[in-house]
């Protein structure tokens, strides 16, 4: 699991660089991987179709790998919607979880990596 919580470009693409190389490297071995990039509070960017060039690569990538899941908190997409009374139009094939906080513990506990 990748989590992200920022806006700032550079990281985003850093968060798409590691989630590629992992993806990659398991495409090209008998090893499965299931992969998921959670997104919560300023992260909310990767997800928000607003025709970054993030965006569009995070779009490539779940078009290219089926193993690749991208999820966002709920309690963060509540509060935005609350504090700045708007809704986001997140990207395709994105799923909303209850909070990432809930979503991480549980992945944990089922053996997953962070």
């Amino acid at each position: 699991m990748l989590h992200v919580s920022t806006a700032n470009p550079n990281r985003l693409n850093i968060v798409l660089n590691e989630a590629e190389a992992l993806l990659e490297e398991y495409a090209n071995s008998s090893r499965q991987l299931e992969l998921e990039i959670l997104a919560n509070s300023e992260g909310l960017a990767l997800v928000t179709n607003n025709g970054k060039g993030y965006n569009k690569r995070l779009q490539s990538l779940q078009q290219k790998y089926n193993n690749l899941s991208v999820l966002v908190c709920g309690e963060a997409l509540k509060r935005i919607q609350r504090t700045q009374g708007k809704k986001l139009n997140l990207l395709p094939n994105t799923n909303v979880v209850s909070s990432a906080i809930n979503q991480i513990v549980k992945r944990q506990q089922s053996g997953w990596s962070y």
